[in-house]
């Protein structure tokens, strides 16, 4: 409890008063003689008294003296900022390191200095109201703000203000000590723009778009605007990112992004929200025309993206899939715009790469259904639904078994047993070819170990067909990732696989090219080595007129010219097999040698 001034005069006046009083009067009534000897007495102890007090007031003014001067060394080796100001906020002391960070001298600081003039012009109203708000508390406060050093350069400072008052309760000023930040600062900022921006581009992520787009949103409502978001997914990313790592991966982020920026305008937002899906909003005016913006900028979008990109020195295309949507026509709300968006951008992706779409009612009842449809095939996965048969090929003069064709099945809960064909349309549009044909790979080579175990007869080649896949860029990432010298496997391959250069021509194994008729055949001879033969349906080798005698002469000679073997499918009625048994160097299979059967059912075949 801190005594008021008044008990400092009152107090002791009252004592000395009746010590003076009392005492005489009561040895006067006890012995009168003894008066002149207490006289005495007092005399000797006031002089002894005085000068204990006075040795007393030397010695605390000597200790008082040495805790100012270890203060003021402290202060002076201090790191931080020290000062002490009076009730006007001016500066009464200030250590060393204040008076060089500021510019000051001791003479300036003996005037006072105004510490509201320290700070950056910003700064100094929210200042003077904290030192205002101090003078009528006693507890610290401390706060950051920006201040000026001077050399001109403004830096953070965390300013701990507490009030100095002395014993009688007077106000005196304000004691301050103030520490650079500025470190601390700039790193609680990086980590703000690491929580709102993605690492690799820099662009705003899917916490600070979704913020963005609240706003858009809600300014547009009370201006009566329009806002358009355009969500853009380059097809094949994660392909990339599979076949050449994470860091090429990144890199061709960084190119999309930088494309995409070129084509929006400085009051849009790009972001990017799922990798790796692009998102922009643009905020159109009354007298702009939002479906042509919107379509001017998809456009451009598109246009760029078609060309390749070059990253470490490769190039790569990328296709890509819009969806667009529409405040307030489409949505009223952020989150029913992202998702109208996303169920426009699914169906664009649905139509093959470079395509855009813009949001129509039905489109979410589609993307719900295609949602549901992508979730049966990966529980499929899951599950162990699919399953491999094999189909023998035996030689067409002696009828030996030349091998078995890899063929895949979808073992459905509900549709039954489903041929590739059936499902190959779902597994493109959900990218899902990959995962698929590494699973076919792997499954076959579990068969062939199990049968070398049980030492069943080996089939002598497994041929496996990449016909289905040439719409997307596996062949290179396929032959990287799996030892196919460990299995007899012989390929399959379509005209438009080689046209397209996405089959290596350095594979060692068997070549079997399925003729679609385009005339291709004669080129690739020369350009693959491996190439074995010919592979055509039991139904395109019967002649039906005069036409189609003159092209089965002219096939056969082709054939018998460069010594190919014709492997011909389908054989599946004796009709179809007389034709064919006076030819030579054939291979035959379909349902007249064998139907396709599973692995165990093929144990047993063996």
């Amino acid at each position: 409890m801190r005594l008021k001034r008044r008990d400092f005069i009152v107090f002791p006046l009252l004592v000395v008063v009746f010590i003076s009083l009392a005492t005489p009067a009561i040895l006067f009534l006890i012995h009168p003689e003894q008066l002149k000897a207490l006289v005495f007495f007092l005399g000797t102890l006031f002089g002894i008294t005085s000068g204990g007090l006075l040795y007393l007031i030397l010695l605390t003014r000597q200790h008082l003296a040495n805790s100012m001067k270890r203060f003021l060394d402290m202060c002076s080796l201090s790191k931080n900022i020290v000062c002490e100001l009076d009730t006007s906020f001016k500066i009464r002391y200030a250590n060393p390191v204040a008076l060089k960070t500021f510019g000051l001298s001791k003479e300036k600081c003996e005037y006072g200095i105004d510490i509201p003039d320290l700070f950056f012009k910003n700064e100094r109203f929210r200042a003077r109201k904290l030192l205002a708000k101090l003078l009528t508390q006693e507890e610290p406060q401390t706060d950051t703000f920006e201040m000026r050093k001077a050399n001109g350069t403004l830096f953070y400072a965390e300013i701990t203000l507490a009030p100095n008052i002395d014993l009688l309760g007077k106000h005196k000023g304000f004691r301050c000590i103030i520490r650079d930040v500025t470190a601390l600062e700039e790193a609680r900022q990086h980590i703000e723009r690491l929580a709102l921006e993605d690492r690799e581009t820099g662009l705003p992520n899917q916490l600070l778009f979704e913020d963005r787009l609240s706003q858009a949103i809600l300014k547009a409502s009370r201006r009566k605007e329009t806002v358009i978001l355009l969500l853009a997914e380059p097809l094949y990313f994660k392909l990339i990112a599979e076949s050449q790592g994470q860091a090429v991966a990144d890199l061709v982020l960084k190119a999309i992004a930088k494309r995409l920026k070129e084509n929006c305008r400085k009051e849009d937002t790009l972001a990017i929200t799922n990798h790796p899906e692009f998102a922009v909003i643009m905020t159109l005016t009354q007298t702009e025309t939002k479906i042509q913006s919107a379509l001017t900028v998809a456009e451009k979008m598109l246009e760029n993206l078609k060309q390749p990109l070059q990253v470490s020195g490769r190039e790569f295309f990328l296709g890509v899939g819009m969806g667009i949507a529409i405040f307030p026509e489409d949505a009223e709300t952020s989150e029913d715009l992202i998702k109208k968006a996303r169920a426009a951008k699914y169906h664009a992706k649905q139509h093959g790469k470079n395509s855009y779409e813009f949001y129509q009612p039905n489109l979410t009842q589609i993307a719900h259904q295609d949602l549901e449809a992508e979730k049966r095939l990966r529980y499929a996965f899951k599950n162990e639904e699919f399953q491999l048969f094999y189909q023998p090929i035996v030689q067409g003069e002696t009828k030996t078994l030349w091998g078995v064709e890899v063929l895949p099945f979808w073992n459905h809960s509900e549709k039954g047993l489903l041929p590739l064909h059936v499902f190959l349309s779902d597994l493109k549009t959900r990218r899902l070819s990959l995962p698929f044909v590494e699973w076919m790979l792997k499954q076959a080579r579990c068969d062939y170990c199990a049968w070398q175990t049980h030492n069943v007869q080996l089939p002598p080649a497994l041929l496996f067909s990449l016909t289905p896949w040439h719409e997307d860029p596996i062949m290179t990432l396929l032959l990287k990732h799996l030892d196919l010298r460990a299995l007899p496997f012989a390929f399959e391959v379509e005209e438009s696989n080689s046209e397209e250069n996405r089959f290596p021509t350095s594979v060692q194994a068997p070549l079997f090219l399925k003729d679609t008729g385009k005339g291709l055949a004669l080129a690739l001879l020369k350009k693959y080595p491996s190439l074995a033969g010919l592979k055509v349906s039991a139904h395109h080798l019967q002649e039906r007129s005069g036409q189609d005698e003159k092209w089965m002469r002219a096939f056969w000679n082709f054939v018998d010219l460069f010594s190919l073997t014709l492997l011909v499918h389908e054989v599946d009625t004796p009709a179809l097999l007389a034709p064919l048994k006076e030819k030579k160097h054939l291979l035959l299979a379909g349902d007249e040698f064998g139907k396709p059967q599973s692995a165990q059912d093929l144990e047993r075949f063996l």
